[in-house]
């Protein structure tokens, strides 16, 4: 699993870490560190090539719909979910542009 979020590099270690996902998480990409728009399909395109993946392998889980319809345009499998609203999702599965 890879954690990809907009906070500091060093937040997102020290949350992963106190959530237990550290255990669970291969590796921790700050888009903020690495000036990525999670907003621009072009930033996901960017990540699965730089990870080595298709980005029809990837899954992308978004409370943020704009980063959801990006990473949908770039052909990953995205989900958006409302943590107000938990059960609730918009996608579930590919949405072709």
């Amino acid at each position: 699993m890879l954690v990809f979020s907009n906070g500091s590099q060093k937040l997102l270690e020290e949350l992963a870490e106190e959530c237990g996902l550290d255990e669970l998480t291969v590796d921790i990409i700050s888009a903020t560190d690495k000036n990525y728009d999670k907003k621009s399909p072009i930033c996901f395109l960017n990540l699965t090539e730089e990870l080595g993946v298709h980005p029809k392998e990837t899954l992308f889980i978004s409370d943020d719909e704009k980063e959801v319809e990006a990473a949908l345009k770039a052909g990953i499998y995205a989900i958006h979910y409302n943590p107000k609203e938990i059960g609730t999702c918009k996608y579930i599965c590919i949405k072709d542009y």
